[in-house]
């Protein structure tokens, strides 16, 4: 909601702001104002024209204080204005509400409000850019961060810290002063290395510029200005927490099934100790359930590997055959939209191989437990126990 340059009568200033009282002095001073307006009011002497700018002085800050970082954080740090105080020197005048925007938004906010969480396995999606958000200098109804004095030579990053006591951590900051446009940053948190402990990513504005090369790994304490806290929507909010972890991209679930042929309707079993999985001859057959619970499309070739232990209790390996389990079709690639299930066979021999030879007779006639495992390269290795039966046909 905008006010009009000359707002009358008063009630219009308490319906912007939700303030029951008339009383000037608590509209100028209260909590409700909005302190990203470009208009607003403001401690000053100087008497804000309606059909004028701001004079030079108040456009240093436009009546907003920025807090210095402290260490250990601070977590109440927050963005202050500059309420008048009354008297000739600083005076509560309604016509400061000229022009306000009760709807401005911050001139210098992350925009990240929860965790940042990266996965190291997920390669190729660990890159995450932080971009905040460019009000144009020519505003008059939002203030710019390129009409503040200070805030245009400053240089807007983050620091990587491992506690909220920590003074040690890594500064990453745009390699363009905010006045040169540098607004955004882009981050590949593989270079920063998967070992890392970095627990927390605490916005900042720094006069220093880091690429965040090693030699920038300073003691933020003891930097030659002190970074200044960057706002966060509504409030300040403590540091981001960051998640770094490895994680698999895929879920697998197996079963076992009780006919032969990958072309016909698969009943798998669940539990194997009292239905032993059975072996026709030459081959068994094994359904994957593979859910795909990474955030994105994932493409593989199929299973690598297969290691089971065979009828004579040898630990067998070979390459399966995998099959579509709706269509009984091979399958030379698994491709899984964000969030997809689909269920595949495998057709495998490896139960009958003894010592790497194949055996045509003489398996055992009684129940062999087993087990077998599946190998999806770097994805992971699903391993399931199983009994199993020659059944002679």
């Amino acid at each position: 909601m905008a006010l009009p340059k000359k707002p009358d009568p008063i009630i219009d200033v308490q319906r912007a702001l939700g303030e029951s009282s008339s009383n000037i002095k608590v509209l100028c001073c209260s909590d409700k104002v909005n302190m990203f307006s470009y208009y607003k009011p403001v401690d000053s002497g100087s008497y804000h024209d309606p059909d004028t700018d701001w004079p030079a002085n108040v456009k240093q800050n436009f009546g907003i204080n920025i807090p210095a970082l402290t260490l250990p954080v601070d977590t109440s740090l927050n963005w202050t204005r500059d309420k008048p105080t009354g008297g000739r020197l600083s005076p509560y005048n309604l016509h400061d509400f000229g022009g306000y925007e009760h709807t401005a938004r911050p001139c210098l906010s992350s925009g990240c409000t929860g965790t940042v969480s990266v996965n190291m396995s997920d390669t190729g999606y660990t890159t995450r850019t932080f971009t905040f958000e460019q009000i144009p200098a020519s505003s008059k109804t939002n203030v710019s961060a390129l009409n503040m004095k200070g805030i245009q030579y400053y240089y807007w990053g983050f620091a990587l810290l491992t506690s909220l006591t920590a003074t040690e951590g890594k500064l990453i900051t745009c390699d363009k002063t905010i006045g040169e446009g540098g607004n955004s940053i882009t981050v590949d948190f593989f270079e920063i290395g998967a070992g890392t402990h970095h627990k927390y990513m605490l916005f900042v504005l720094s006069k220093k510029k880091s690429t965040w090369t090693n030699q920038d790994e300073w003691n933020i304490s003891d930097l030659e200005v002190d970074p200044l806290v960057v706002y966060h929507n509504s409030t300040f909010i403590n540091p981001v927490p960051l998640n770094i972890f490895n994680s698999i991209l895929i879920s697998a679930k197996m079963t076992g099934i009780n006919t032969d042929g990958a072309k016909y309707t698969f009943y798998p079993f669940s539990n194997f100790t009292s239905s032993p999985l059975q072996f026709y001859g030459q081959y068994a057959y094994v359904k994957v359930t593979i859910t795909n619970i990474a955030e994105h499309e994932v493409r593989y070739t199929t299973l690598q590997e297969v290691e089971v232990v065979s009828f004579w209790g040898t630990v067998e390996k070979g390459t399966p055959l995998v099959l579509d389990a709706t269509t009984g079709n091979r399958v030379s690639m698994i491709v899984l939209a964000a969030g997809e299930s689909r269920d595949y066979v495998l057709e495998i021999e490896q139960f009958a191989w003894h010592n790497g030879e194949f055996q045509l007779d003489n398996y055992p006639t009684g129940v062999v437990n087993s087990y077998i495992k599946l190998g999806f390269g770097e994805l992971l290795d699903q391993t399931g126990t199983f009994q199993i039966q020659a059944r002679n046909i």
